[in-house]
């Protein structure tokens, strides 16, 4: 995928005030309710099956608290149908002429960090000190190198474990601040478009990144 895809990317600042999130009454620990609340934020019509308009429009969102204004981030291909009480909006164009091998990038995603058990099928979460080498790794058993191929390295800063639900289901989620080398831009822009591992309609694999 040529780094020239991310101009038709949009990355959208969502203030938890919206109507379109106050209006439901949204349990911001239930991803199952965030995510419809994200979908409203769109067109009805968007392409693709019921069930499937998310990947459709590429759609990934992130909940995100900063210092008394929490918001959910939200990238898409597919424009949002609203773009008031707060919204702000840009797209990935500038990324493009910037990505180039080597070049040092801060990077936060919220992860679905777990493996699955090969005798049991049993998911359990990887721990905090794997963390760098289950996403670059191209040997792991259960999901190879989740970020092989668009870094060649991967210092963590910060990692947060968040727990969250999705219709009373647990869903674990690390949270990943850290600075990373760009290895392969063709490669890291597929990340950053489609996202990275699991859950992503619950608010997991929406990778940011901005040039350290």
């Amino acid at each position: 995928m040529s780094t020239l895809d991310l101009a038709g990317v949009n990355l959208t600042a969502v203030p938890a005030t919206h109507p379109s999130f106050t209006s439901r009454r949204v349990n911001w620990h239930d991803q199952a309710e965030v995510h419809r609340a994200v979908m409203s934020l769109f067109a009805p019509e968007l392409p693709g099956p019921e069930g499937a308009k998310r990947a459709s429009s590429a759609i990934l969102y992130r909940l995100e608290t900063l210092i008394g204004s929490p918001r959910v981030l939200v990238q898409s291909s597919a424009a949002p149908r609203q773009s008031d009480f707060g919204m702000t909006s840009t797209t990935l164009a500038g990324l493009a002429t910037v990505l180039a091998p080597g070049l040092a990038v801060r990077v936060r995603i919220d992860i679905n960090a777990v493996r699955s058990q090969s005798r049991t099928g049993k998911r359990v979460p990887v721990a905090a000190e794997d963390l760098s080498d289950f996403l670059l790794n191209p040997l792991d058993l259960d999901r190879p190198g989740l970020l092989h191929g668009a870094f060649g390295s991967l210092t963590l800063l910060d990692v947060t474990p968040v727990l969250r639900s999705s219709g009373g289901i647990p869903l674990r989620v690390a949270r990943i601040t850290g600075e990373a080398i760009v290895a392969d831009p063709g490669v890291l822009a597929e990340k950053l478009i489609n996202g990275v591992g699991r859950g992503k309609s619950y608010g997991c694999g929406l990778l940011t990144i901005a040039p350290a």
